[in-house]
């Protein structure tokens, strides 16, 4: 994976595996931003992306997808957790659940209501079913202590 003003990118995967395949998924944000994605890696994480490369016919070299909707951050964050999440969900040693837990939390910490929120909508847009649940699951444990009127100024139902 790498970004197209990255340099210093990180990728999940085996050098012998992208020889095999190797398909670029390009996606692009709403403000240009392009996102290269290798196919077989982080792409497949996202399942609007994965249903149309599946699709009978879909046989290019490089592929574009243009989110005008999405935000160069949002992407960001997306592949960071797709990232992230794919090293630790191919580590089979017996720290993965508590490291999973710990990247969570930090992925996590910085974020608003509302950039949760976002983050919602574009992961539900982009089918990506484990960020999504880990994103519901922490906008719901930071309501426990919210009174009614909060919540419903969160969820924009004033």
């Amino acid at each position: 994976m790498s970004t197209s003003n990255d340099t210093n990118s990180s990728t999940v995967h085996d050098p012998a595996a992208v020889r095999e395949n190797k398909k670029q998924i390009t996606v692009r944000a709403s403000d240009g931003e392009d996102f290269e994605l290798e196919e077989k890696y982080v792409a497949l994480e996202l399942g609007t992306i994965k249903t149309f490369l599946e699709a009978p016919g879909v046989s290019q070299d490089t592929v574009l997808f243009p989110f005008p909707r999405m935000q160069s951050w949002q992407m960001m964050m997306v592949i960071k957790y797709c990232t992230k999440f794919l090293k630790l969900k191919a580590k089979l040693d017996g720290d993965e659940e508590l490291k999973t837990f710990q990247f969570q939390a930090e992925f996590n910490k910085d974020l608003s209501n509302e950039s949760i929120l976002q983050l919602c909508t574009v992961a539900h847009y982009l089918n990506i079913t484990c960020l999504l649940d880990f994103l519901i699951a922490s906008l719901a444990h930071r309501t426990i202590n919210m009174n009614r009127e909060d919540i419903r100024k969160l969820f924009g139902l004033d």
